[in-house]
């Protein structure tokens, strides 16, 4: 009987010694695993980071054109309202132009009466001494 409890003893100690083995080796597929499973998530983290960072990239650039556009407009806007500026120092002048006109009307036609008077009063004395 203390040849088969021996047998048990040694069978025990190599199926513990075995599962020990078993254990050892399940830690490290386990390490191994755990290992590839944080390169894994790593590389999926660099992925949505490089995703995340290209989408921004587009967003400032989209912005950059959109401050450029806006910018295009302010200088347009100021430009038309120099020509604004312009064209109604025009329209002043003109309204200078059509007060001057009308003064220089009336100034001809004083002058006019001036010449019609001093015609008659020529016609007048060439009739007398014609007589």
């Amino acid at each position: 009987m203390s040849s088969v409890n021996t047998f048990e003893a040694k069978s025990a100690k190599a199926r513990l010694e075995q599962h020990r083995d078993d254990a050892v080796h399940a830690k490290l597929q386990l390490t191994e695993s755990l290992g590839a499973l944080k390169a894994a998530q790593s590389r999926l983290l660099g992925k949505r980071l490089d995703d995340a960072i290209d989408k921004q990239r587009n967003v400032e650039k989209e912005a950059l054109a959109y401050l450029k556009n806006v910018n295009s407009m302010c200088q347009r806007a100021a430009k038309w309202k120099s020509e604004q500026k312009r064209f109604r120092s025009s329209l002043d002048e003109m309204n200078h132009f059509a007060e001057w006109a009308a003064a220089t009307e009336i100034d001809l036609h004083a002058v006019a009466g001036n010449l019609e008077y001093v015609c008659a009063v020529l016609e007048k004395e060439q009739e007398e001494v014609a007589k």
